[in-house]
């Protein structure tokens, strides 16, 4: 679980804040959040969303949203439904 936290938190760029923007994206994509889901819930554009999404799944080492959902279910996350 440590290297996975590392991964996100250098994955846009190693602040406090881009890790927790990782998390937050990581959880909507573990609970089957389009790339338009996100940017709604995080009022962001769509294409930024896009770029979080991949550096989330580059920053886990997985090819897919569903990998990236199982590994967010290994971390213990999600534990509630998307906010």
């Amino acid at each position: 679980a440590g290297a996975k936290n590392a991964a996100l938190s250098v994955m846009v760029g190693g602040s406090e804040e881009d890790f927790a923007r990782g998390r937050e994206v990581l959880e909507l994509v573990a609970h089957g959040c389009t790339d338009q889901d996100v940017a709604e819930r995080l009022s962001i554009s769509r294409r930024t969303a896009e770029h979080h999404v991949a550096a989330v799944l580059r920053a886990l080492a997985v090819p897919s949203r569903r990998e990236a959902a199982a590994a967010a279910r290994r971390r213990g996350r999600p534990t509630d439904g998307p906010t």
